[in-house]
């Protein structure tokens, strides 16, 4: 983004916005059930003594993003002609995934120039991301680099290089000041995203890692490789 992020076209801001939302999207589902809810003992009253079996801040903030994704799904849907024409078949169903989508692939339809509107929808999108943030990392922030494994050849001393073509990136991942990731394997959506150091809009997310995964296995290759034909692909 722009040095000034306020000098960027509409449509780059709310890209960015809107990929952030989605990378934080697996963060606020950790987030939503509260630490040791499932022994609490007796019956639940929401006080103190007796919490919640999740956080309010976290469910309320999974409501507004997933809430956000079906509008801007509908939108298209209804309003999206000819050869742009977007059906509910070429959205995903998850919102972090959709989100994804319409960041990279159709935020001109939404904030096509710098005009109010477009500024509108781009400090909206902003204001979801930075409230998403503080919600998913109560605590702060650390960014940790991804080990290479892309290859025979890579070097696990380096970060997993960035799939976009021409990009000198890095891949790393956020992590919340002293929590850990907790990963189920056969669960994708537990997965860390992958967000690059040299452009915040090239990210991947956990199911999008987990194809690269199975289609690698299946064509002979590496994973990486299969994010970087994805991405030439696209």
């Amino acid at each position: 983004m722009a040095k000034n992020a306020q000098d960027a076209h509409p449509s780059i801001r709310a890209r960015e916005a809107l990929l952030s939302i989605a990378t934080l999207y697996p963060a606020l589902i950790r987030r939503l059930v509260r630490d040791g809810s499932s022994s609490a003992a007796g019956r639940i009253s929401g006080n103190p003594e007796t919490p919640l079996p999740y956080r309010e801040s976290a469910s309320i903030m999974l409501g507004e993003v997933s809430h956000m994704a079906s509008y801007l799904g509908q939108r298209l849907i209804f309003e999206s002609t000819g050869s742009h024409k977007v059906t509910a078949a070429d959205l995903p169903d998850r919102p972090d995934e959709r989100l994804a989508l319409i960041g990279r692939d159709l935020i001109g339809h939404f904030a096509p120039d710098v005009d109010a509107d477009s500024r509108a929808f781009a400090l909206d999108c902003e204001d979801l991301a930075h409230r998403a943030l503080v919600t998913a990392y109560p605590e702060g922030v650390t960014w940790l680099e991804v080990p290479n494994e892309s290859g025979d050849n890579a070097s696990r001393r380096e970060p997993t290089p960035c799939a976009e073509t021409g990009c000198t990136g890095r891949y790393r991942m956020r992590a919340g000041s002293g929590t850990k990731w907790l990963i189920t394997v056969a669960d994708p959506a537990t997965w860390p995203p992958l967000t690059c150091s040299a452009d915040a809009c090239h990210v991947v997310t956990g199911n999008e890692l987990s194809r690269a995964i199975a289609y690698a296995k299946s064509n002979g290759t590496t994973h990486w490789a299969e994010l970087r034909r994805g991405r030439v692909a696209a």
